[in-house]
């Protein structure tokens, strides 16, 4: 909360100094209408060189403070665009690693939010709202020159606030079905690029292209009528400045025929009227931004609040491996339906516990809540008696070795992949990449550990990534290890140093628990834990499942209890 309060005084600090030169630069443009009317009322008649060249010198010393003044005040806007990025930006990224409940597209809107509003900070628009607060001053001063000249400007500023409101009302809705389809149509555009190897494999691209091209013309529809309406604003704008710029000068004629006033008078008058008029006219162009200034900032101070999470401690000693997990029940929300529940398992030090099920049954959901990475649970999950939930992430992730059943690779070199990101350790990645069987491998590559890796760009197999992520996992030497099918890309020799790599991890006391779809694998571990359709069927030893599987009916081999592999 405190960076909010001082991103808070920040914004309140510019904004005042904005408001001030604004404030100055108003008063500032008042001067050329005097100085005309200086030059029509005092320097003309008396045909005084001595008082004009009086006139122009304090009108240029205050010019040169004008465009001083208009430098600082977009400097004042520029710096808190740039201030706001510098710390906001990184809270975004940090929710969406810390934020379980926080999806990519969350994000993505956050970060495309926080772009729009660094550039209504940076727009003329933010200015042109300040020039508007300062409007009541200019029209004023307009009846201090007549007061024929204030109520007609008074007259289309009103008309250019309630034009103003209207707008917003009537495109609002408009705006909201433009967006929406706007965003299907760019989900569609990433799902087309993103599968395009398989889509073209298939001979499905002219009916995916054809799909693609219905939206997109429903989407330039409401696009067009959009833009249209706010074309129809816009025009409105223009016919009041259009009708003030007939008026003032034809209030002014008819008062200089009447000899109320003098020309300088109306020339004044004039320039006056046009400041009044373009600061709204500005505002009616751009009160898209405006408006959604105000939501991105609130969306921004909710963003803060959500940061605030509970105090987590941080444990003196590294984990030693006991895991417990108590009545574990995670619930979905949107279904309003429990979609897992285990009653209860342990593990110890230097056991294999493995995790069978078909798929869809809830396997992987039960590794990713090991390690606070689900939302809505409830129940217990114990590590070394240490409930986790009571415990920084940050610590508890350096403690457990994760290999995911997605192959999650950052763009990086294979070295900064292995070592977390962190000062790498040249000898702990070396033997890391060893226990996984992939050392040779990536020596064997031109640029070695050097070489630039991501799952998108990577020309090596599925099976070498994997082993990668394996040495990733085993990089911090954890006392606990969590496989979710991490020998699902693996050739034969993987799988064999795969089940080596298990039992050596065991032998040195540490905990592994690994989903797999492999049946040679259950005569390895000590535990086996069955989930069918959210729920633990079976916990025990392999003897004890052997007995379990042979009190089942001929429909429920062990076979169907890994998808017929």
């Amino acid at each position: 909360m405190e960076l909010w309060q001082s991103l808070k005084r920040a914004a309140i600090k510019s904004c005042l100094l904005v408001w001030l030169l604004s404030l100055f630069i108003s008063l500032a443009n008042l001067a050329i209408p005097l100085y005309t009317l200086q030059i029509f009322d005092r320097v003309l008649p008396s045909k005084s060189s001595q008082t004009l060249f009086m006139l122009l010198s304090a009108i240029v010393i205050l010019g040169i403070l004008l465009i001083g003044s208009e430098k600082i005040r977009r400097q004042v806007t520029n710096y808190l665009a740039h201030y706001l990025g510098n710390k906001v930006e990184p809270l975004i990224l940090k929710n969406q690693i810390d934020d379980i409940q926080r999806t990519k597209e969350q994000s993505g809107k956050s970060l495309t939010n926080l772009q729009a509003l660094q550039q209504f900070i940076c727009s003329p628009i933010l200015l042109a709202a300040m020039d508007v607060s300062l409007s009541p001053l200019l029209i004023v001063a307009l009846f201090f020159l007549h007061p024929y000249f204030g109520y007609s400007v008074l007259i289309c500023n009103t008309l250019l606030i309630i034009l103003l409101s209207y707008q917003h009302h009537s495109l609002s809705k408009t705006e909201g079905r433009y967006q929406k389809s706007a965003q299907q149509q760019w989900y569609d555009q990433q799902s087309l690029l993103n599968n395009a190897t398989i889509i073209r494999s298939m001979g499905m691209g002219t009916d995916w292209l054809n799909s693609h091209q219905a939206l997109t013309t429903d989407v330039c529809q409401k696009q067009h009528s959009y833009q249209q309406h706010n074309h129809n604003f816009q025009l409105f704008a223009i016919l009041i400045r259009w009708c003030c710029q007939i008026t003032v000068p034809t209030i002014g004629a008819y008062l200089l025929i009447q000899q109320q006033i003098s020309p300088g008078v109306m020339l004044a008058a004039l320039m006056i009227s046009m400041r009044c008029i373009i600061p709204f006219e500005t505002l009616i162009n751009g009160w898209q931004l405006l408006l959604k200034s105000k939501e991105i900032f609130n969306e921004l101070k909710d963003l803060f609040n959500s940061s605030q999470s509970d105090q987590q401690v941080k444990p003196l000693t590294r984990l030693q491996g006991y895991i417990e997990v108590k009545t574990l029940k995670i619930q979905d929300k949107s279904q309003q339906k429990l979609i897992l529940n285990i009653n209860h398992i342990q593990a110890e030090p230097g056991s294999f516990t493995a995790v069978i099920g078909q798929n869809g049954a809830g396997k992987t959901l039960f590794l990713q809540s090991l390690f606070k990475n689900i939302a809505n649970i409830s129940g217990e999950i114990l590590f070394d008696g240490i409930n986790i939930t009571s415990v920084e992430q940050q610590w508890l992730g350096k403690q457990i070795g994760y290999v995911p059943q997605n192959l999650s690779l950052p763009r990086a070199t294979i070295e900064e992949v292995i070592c977390q990101h962190e000062q790498c350790k040249k000898d702990a990645v070396i033997k890391a990449s060893k226990m996984a069987g992939v050392h040779q491998t990536i020596l064997s590559l031109p640029q070695g550990y050097d070489s630039i890796l991501s799952l998108e760009t990577s020309q090596l197999s599925p099976g070498i990534l994997q082993r990668i992520t394996l040495a990733r996992a085993l990089y911090h030497q954890p006392k606990i290890l969590i496989f979710d099918e991490a020998d699902a890309y693996l050739d034969k020799s993987g799988k064999d140093n795969y089940l080596n790599l298990i039992n050596i991890a065991t032998k040195s006391g540490c905990t592994v628990i690994a989903a797999t779809q492999c049946q040679q694998m259950l005569t390895k571990a000590n535990k086996i834990l069955l989930i069918e359709q959210g729920k633990d069927s079976f916990f025990g030893t392999f003897p004890q499942f052997q007995a379990f599987v042979n009190q089942l009916n001929q429909q429920r081999k062990v076979s169907n209890l890994f998808n017929n592999q």
